[in-house]
């Protein structure tokens, strides 16, 4: 019985190491993109794969003190509990406390996901950002009136900036 803890523990090991390794793949391709959809939809799987890597390691520390758990009860019980029965009834109620440890493991999987999106929702509102008012307001709307001006104006050869336009 124990050998097939151990089996899942080093497949769980195993898979956390390919989930960052592939995330570490991800974020290399990340700084080589060249169209804004490419950007987009890496960060998309960037942020996806950083996702399963962080449920993946919770799932590996929660497994692995499972199987301390088990091992511990298994090892040590007698030195605890005296009663062969009573031994007995707490190693099997150990071991079938992995509905648990897989509900414990949702429970996080949604606080790291809530966490994600947050993240990711502040990082988008702070960069696409833009002051409507004061100075800032101002040159913004200039810039983007500009940007009109030039791209009809380019098909003539002019190009319109702010310092061939005289206001007063």
């Amino acid at each position: 019985m124990f050998t097939y803890y151990w089996v899942i523990f080093f497949l769980n090991i195993l898979n956390f190491l390919s989930s960052f390794l592939l995330l570490r793949k991800n974020s290399q391709l990340k700084r080589f993109t060249l169209t804004l959809t490419s950007k987009y939809q890496l960060e998309e799987v960037y942020l996806s794969t950083k996702f399963a890597v962080s449920v993946v390691s919770v799932h590996v520390f929660l497994f692995g003190a499972y199987v301390a758990v088990i091992m511990l009860a298994r090892s040590f019980g007698d030195l605890v509990i005296v009663d062969v029965i009573l031994l007995k009834a707490v190693r099997g109620a150990i071991t079938t406390m992995i509905g648990t440890y897989n509900f414990a493991i949702g429970i996080a999987a949604v606080y790291l996901y809530k966490r994600t999106k947050s993240r990711t929702s502040e990082s988008v509102n702070g960069a696409i950002e833009m002051k409507a008012t004061g100075n800032a307001g101002a040159k913004n709307y200039d810039d983007a009136i500009f940007s009109i001006w030039n791209s009809t104006g380019v098909a003539d050869g002019r190009r319109i900036t702010q310092s061939s336009v005289n206001f007063m």
